[in-house]
């Protein structure tokens, strides 16, 4: 089997976490893509005080279809994410780094906005 065919399997995958008040979302890793782009952001707001929660959040929420809930590039979404549970922000960045295999100093960074 080719390396080409054995990736093919390799997509991000996704998986339903259980908020405080038993609603469930579903989140997705980050891809190769959605890493670059999350490290650029990281990057690009160092000295404002770090990518937000709710970027965080709007970056790992995904429909039953794949497609992305909310967009990171929104203020509308942004300031909709902001109003919510800071502690319901943290859980759902604190999954989505998890299972995107990014650093708990990522967490710690994300929770700090």
């Amino acid at each position: 089997m080719s390396n080409r065919t054995s990736l093919q399997s390799a997509k991000p995958k996704t998986t339903t976490i259980a908020l405080r008040d038993g609603q469930e979302v579903r989140i997705r890793e980050l891809s190769g893509a959605g890493r670059a782009e999350y490290l650029k952001r990281h990057q690009e707001t160092r000295d404002s005080g770090g990518i937000s929660a709710a970027q965080v959040v709007a970056m790992a929420l995904v429909e039953e279809d794949g497609s992305n809930s909310f967009d990171a590039n929104s203020p509308e979404d942004l300031a909709y994410l902001d109003s919510l549970s800071g502690e319901v922000l943290d859980q759902i960045a604190g999954e989505f780094f998890k299972l995107s295999g990014l650093a708990a100093k990522s967490v710690d960074e994300a929770r700090g906005n």
